[in-house]
């Protein structure tokens, strides 16, 4: 007769989020730097697990062979042979992989466009994130209308002050920061030029934010000048 020895509830709990968190720092890493892609909480936990199954495959072995030294032999246990020192190393692994992971996978991204192939080719669920997306890779130029009539310019890159502009990711509160505000006419759209044909900023410089419900229309161009 086989006598079976059923995981406690809080320990199954404990082991279900110690086999999360490396997709969850994988993920959150690799949108810090990529791109902020998750359209609910769903979504997110579906990113997670999928990141902690590949880690898991890619290191079953090595996790085998800990297993096999440390707990099979009893020797966690009973504390024999094990140091400080091989704790301390294997817990910094555990988090510092995934994050290495996520951040290489980001820069490989920006830096070879054609690895999205490895990512699907609609890494973005919505237009908003895509069109985000698109715009930071260019430095671009935006017009906006906003629903009271009024236009609104700025550009969509980083500042001379180093400020950053940011779209919202988050799928029920769409907004949108500007890091320069630039000279346009608030009836027909049109940007102001100074003598050389280029966009010029508002003085003092400023950004300015938007909520997606403010606004009516918004176009996005490629900064050429």
């Amino acid at each position: 007769m086989h006598t079976y020895r059923v995981i406690p509830t809080f320990q199954a709990l404990v082991v279900a989020l110690v086999a999360l968190v490396p997709g969850a720092l994988y993920t959150i890493t690799y949108e810090r730097l990529g791109g902020h892609f998750a359209t609910g909480i769903g979504d997110r936990l579906v990113r997670f697990l999928a990141a902690s199954v590949v880690f898991a495959a890619l290191l079953s072995g090595l996790a085998y062979a800990l297993y096999d030294k440390y707990v099979r032999s009893g020797r966690l246990s009973s504390g024999e042979g094990i140091s400080w020192f091989s704790v301390q190393v294997v817990a910094v692994g555990y988090v510092m992989i995934p994050v290495l992971g996520g951040w290489a996978c980001a820069r490989a991204l920006k830096k070879w466009p054609k690895l999205e192939a490895l990512l699907g080719s609609n890494q973005n669920p919505r237009a908003w994130d895509h069109a985000w997306n698109l715009a930071g890779s260019m430095h671009a130029l935006v017009r906006i209308r906003l629903k009271s009539g009024t236009w609104i310019g700025g550009l969509y890159g980083r500042s001379q002050g180093g400020r950053n502009s940011s779209a919202s990711a988050v799928a029920d509160k769409e907004d949108l920061f500007l890091s320069i505000v630039l000279l346009i006419d608030d009836e027909n759209g049109e940007f102001e030029l100074d003598t050389d044909g280029r966009v010029q900023p508002a003085t003092p410089r400023r950004g300015i934010l938007l909520r997606w419900d403010e606004i009516e229309l918004i176009e996005i161009q490629e900064e050429t000048t």
